[in-house]
């Protein structure tokens, strides 16, 4: 832990800033304290470096733009959407100038998805601004000429927005043999674990927590299916997750709902399905399309891993 040795709770532990702050707002001190501390750690280390890259305008980017000022050293910025998020937060007159000024002394913006890159745009130049999804450790497939579409993955952490209590309801409507295997951790794990035992779906499906790189892509290339039910934020300057990506590599074929930029990547019909809404029944309906159809699966797995 960054503040508090041992067992106490601190706002940069494993659940996130926001989580974290839900559960213990009063941790909210440790913010200031923390953007402090990685300056002082990152300033000793910039002088020795020729570049700087940091990820999310806030707080990283704005660190970033200090060092370009202080330094002259180019500046990086990557974009996953918490850090925009948290400067159009901000009120108007801190937002506008603590954005140009962090913007300005950047040269090159990678923005992960095309909503993050229009929403920069207001910000800045959009000569200086690149839609690249983030980087990530492909799996080697394994997985090609699968047709049974009846195994699905779900990988991401276990919160609201990700939408893993939509498959749940999907596996409720599911004939029984689709089984599903839930990887990831997150707040919402005992409530989820609870919903699996209520619909009955123990048996059918698979809590296994998180996996280390070497565990995950063995188990990903086990599976015909990902899915993705993210729920849209308001503000909609949601990235491309990289467990899409890396589903995609090993030739696991994608169902994403159109939240953030996963539309970025999944062509509907050609490389993976688009859900026309986020619900449970609607996610039933796209498996069932996938498993049913003789060769889908086949054709959309070369796809999705090219």
């Amino acid at each position: 832990p960054l503040f508090h040795p041992g067992p106490s709770p601190t706002l940069f532990g494993r659940i996130g800033v926001t989580e974290t702050l839900k559960k213990h707002p009063w941790l909210a001190y440790q913010a200031p304290l923390g953007v402090l501390g990685l300056f002082l750690m990152g300033d000793r280390l910039v002088a020795k470096h020729d570049i700087v890259v940091s990820n999310w305008t806030l707080p990283c980017g704005l660190l970033g733009a200090l060092w370009k000022h202080r330094y002259g050293k180019p500046h990086m910025l990557i974009e996953h959407g918490g850090g925009i998020r948290a400067l159009d937060g901000l009120p108007d007159s801190l937002r506008r100038p603590l954005g140009r000024f962090i913007f300005r002394n950047t040269e090159v913006i990678q923005a992960v998805s095309s909503r993050i890159e229009e929403r920069i745009s207001s910000y800045s130049s959009a000569s200086k601004i690149r839609h690249r999804p983030a980087g990530f450790h492909p799996c080697k497939s394994t997985n090609r000429g699968r047709t049974d579409g009846r195994k699905i993955l779900f990988l991401a952490r276990l919160v609201r927005q990700k939408g893993c209590d939509l498959l749940l309801e999907a596996m409720q409507i599911l004939p029984d043999s689709y089984s599903a295997s839930i990887i990831g951790d997150g707040p919402r794990k005992r409530q989820l674990e609870r919903l699996a035992i209520e619909l009955g779906l123990t048996n059918r499906v698979r809590f296994t927590g998180e996996l280390s790189f070497q565990e995950l892509c063995p188990v990903i290339n086990k599976h015909d299916i990902a899915v993705f039910p993210y729920r849209a934020l308001k503000t909609g300057e949601e990235g491309t997750p990289t467990a899409l990506l890396k589903s995609m590599s090993a030739g696991v074929v994608p169902i994403v709902s159109k939240a953030g930029g996963q539309t970025d990547l999944v062509q509907d019909g050609v490389n993976g399905l688009v859900l026309a809404d986020c619900t449970g029944r609607e996610l039933a309906r796209q498996i069932v399309l996938l498993g049913e159809t003789a060769g889908l699966i086949a054709r959309m797995s070369a796809r999705a891993a090219a």
